[in-house]
């Protein structure tokens, strides 16, 4: 693709595809000469004679005739654009669909991301998280004693 092309929006080529609108601005350029204008040749006024008479020239019919080869009609051809050209609507509008949907939800998850720290620092700040805290400590450590017990016991079996 060309620089123009790549700086046009997708509804800008669409169009431009699509006949509705000319795909680029047409600026006139003017020519830049950087040599100097020739000098005029000097021409004759007599009557051009061409040396001799043309000999007409015979066209040959072809010796094996040429299979008719099939081509799409042009009202074929135009059903085929119109259907491409629908698709291709159908499809800019799924994608926008998508990216909406993708939009709102990177919203709904910042959103959620930022209750969740808001509930963390509260929880952070309570004194009830400092108690649950000191509650599971003492918690863990009766689980150690338990199995060290348990390990007494299970040990004193064996050997008894």
């Amino acid at each position: 693709m060309n620089n123009d092309a790549e700086s046009m929006s997708f509804e800008e080529q669409f169009a431009a595809f699509s006949g509705q609108a000319p795909q680029w601005e047409s600026t006139p350029d003017p020519a830049v000469s950087l040599v100097a204008d020739p000098e005029p040749e000097e021409t004759s006024l007599e009557p051009f004679t061409p040396a001799e008479t043309p000999v007409p020239i015979e066209h040959a019919a072809p010796a094996v005739g040429v299979p008719a080869v099939d081509e799409p009609s042009t009202d074929v051809l135009l059903a085929e654009l119109d259907k491409a050209t629908q698709s291709l609507a159908a499809f800019r509008q799924e994608v926008s669909r998508v990216v909406g949907q993708q939009r709102s939800t990177e919203a709904e998850l910042q959103e959620a991301r930022g209750q969740l720290a808001q509930l963390e620092g509260q929880t952070k700040d309570s004194s009830e998280y400092a108690r649950l805290e000191r509650e599971l400590a003492r918690q863990r450590e009766l689980v150690a004693e338990v199995r060290t017990k348990l390990g007494e016991l299970f040990s004193s079996l064996e050997l008894g």
